[in-house]
């Protein structure tokens, strides 16, 4: 079972409110110094990831600098020159060229020149990583960074995970209990699992919200996939849910696995006769797998994240129809001042997660449920 975890996703190039991104300009006699700080601090990071990118990139022998400028440009990674300057460029590098008797045979090449940037981009996305996250420039902005370990030694405003070429269908159980205890990449043979952290290293209390989503997905590989994420080190296991509609579910445990750090343990397990089954939290959506709001966080402030994500071979839409397909998932950060609807792991468009269970579970509760209603043992 071939199952590419990549990305693509375009990072949202729209400024902040106050532009980082234009040229030298006047500045006022009584200058702001948090907007200036936080400005410089936004710059450096962009530099520092225009840096880290052209290392790659010249280790994969591309040296052009038009081309690390495409790719720069296409990964949000601007720092003087805005979109709108460099489609004059290039406008009026075609046109010149074009008035010339050169200039048509090189323009009608152009077409293919331009086919094979697409690739290129496409290609150095898929390189990146199995998964990755996504800090949006009001993010960077106001001075949030993400890092692969709690000293934030290397911050960075995008981090990829590590690939892995092909996952058989596992299941949970397979899945190292010490998951969320290991910091950066750390996948297994038949998963993926990154561990990373968040802090706000600007002046001022603001609060994000983030989204777990499925960037693109083939013969339906998506609805076999299980991703389980951590969120401070509670985790929620989310499952596409079932060809009835139904959440997912497995049954026949004799220990509940990652019982212990189960945000909401009476939602997830339950147990009858002696044996423990797992109810799974549906997607939010066909393209989102989770979101949540983290409110008023203050300068300083870290949260921790882990998220896994693996093909459950116990899943009834693991089949062999699936077969060669793959699925690309991304995380994405980004400034909200909507926080009524906040909560570790809550939904911000979605009914809070213990309203959602609880509602499944109706007047019965969890524990007196059927057999058939709880699942087919493993």
């Amino acid at each position: 079972m071939a199952l590419n975890l990549k990305n693509r996703t375009k990072e949202n190039n729209s400024p902040p409110e106050t532009d980082f991104t234009a040229g030298p300009r006047y500045i006022d006699p009584g200058p702001r110094p948090q907007e200036w700080a936080a400005r410089q601090k936004w710059r450096k990071l962009v530099k520092r990831e225009r840096s880290k990118l052209r290392k790659d990139l010249r280790m994969q022998g591309i040296k052009s600098h038009r081309e690390f400028e495409q790719i720069a440009w296409e990964l949000g990674l601007i720092l003087d020159k805005g979109k709108a300057a460099g489609l004059l460029s290039w406008l009026h590098w075609a046109l010149t060229w074009f008035k010339t008797a050169a200039g048509l045979g090189t323009l009608l090449g152009a077409a293919g020149a331009a086919l094979g940037s697409l690739f290129l981009l496409s290609f150095i996305s898929d390189m990146a990583g199995a998964f990755t996250i996504n800090l949006t420039t009001d993010m960077l902005g106001k001075g949030f960074v993400l890092c692969e370990e709690p000293s934030f030694e290397r911050p960075a405003g995008r981090l990829f995970s590590e690939k892995v070429k092909e996952l058989n269908n596992i299941t949970l159980e397979e899945i190292d209990g010490n998951v969320d205890l290991i910091d950066g990449p750390h996948n297994g043979e038949q998963y993926v699992a990154y561990t990373f952290y968040i802090r706000n290293e600007g002046d001022d209390i603001a609060s994000y919200e983030y989204r777990l989503t499925m960037d693109k997905s083939t013969l339906e590989v998506h609805d076999a996939v299980w991703l389980m994420l951590y969120e401070d080190g509670r985790q929620i296991i989310y499952a596409a849910p079932s060809a009835d509609g139904d959440e997912e579910k497995l049954f026949g445990y004799y220990e509940p696995p990652f019982y212990d750090s189960a945000y909401s343990p009476e939602n997830q397990y339950y147990e009858r006769d002696g044996e423990w089954g797992l109810r799974t939290t549906p997607f939010v959506s066909e393209n989102i797998v989770a979101q949540g709001i983290v409110a008023d966080t203050v300068p300083g402030e870290v949260h921790k994240y882990t998220v896994v994500i693996w093909l459950e071979g116990y899943d009834p839409q693991c089949t062999n129809d699936i077969f060669g397909g793959f699925a690309k998932y991304s995380m994405k950060f980004s400034l909200t001042e909507d926080v009524d609807k906040g909560g570790l792991l809550s939904g911000v468009w979605r009914t809070e997660y213990d309203d959602y269970h609880n509602e499944v579970a109706g007047e019965l509760g969890i524990g007196e449920q059927t057999t058939e209603e709880q699942g087919e043992t493993q």
